[in-house]
């Protein structure tokens, strides 16, 4: 009879080794996906951004002011800004903030030659 209590403890420890293991491993899982879901998010963030800071000078005006846009996921605000130059060239601050949900996710800076 005494066997019979300590084999339906060790199965009972045992059991609990398992359930802690597998907790484990499934917040490492949910952890890994946000953490991806994160860095996903900053690359389409940065390939915007980029796309954005290009189209200064073409699509954009470059002139102080100030331009918005916005997409199913992310808004963007592009600030031209006058940096100084001489009798022939200009140079101007671009800066390309890139919000995700009301969130600045990043901004990028340049400086650009105008005319």
């Amino acid at each position: 009879m005494n066997d019979r209590g300590s084999v339906f403890l060790e199965a009972l420890v045992g059991s609990a080794i398992v359930a802690f293991a597998v907790l484990a491993m499934v917040q490492s899982v949910v952890t890994g996906a946000r953490s991806d879901r994160g860095i996903e998010s900053h690359r389409l963030a940065t390939l915007l951004a980029q796309s954005e800071l290009a189209s200064v000078g073409s699509a954009v005006p470059l002139a102080p002011g100030t331009a918005e846009g916005s997409d199913s996921r992310f808004s963007w605000t592009i600030s031209v800004a006058q940096a100084g130059g001489g009798a022939h060239v200009q140079l101007f601050d671009v800066t390309v903030r890139v919000r995700e949900g009301g969130r600045e996710v990043l901004a990028l800076h340049s400086l650009k030659a105008g005319p």
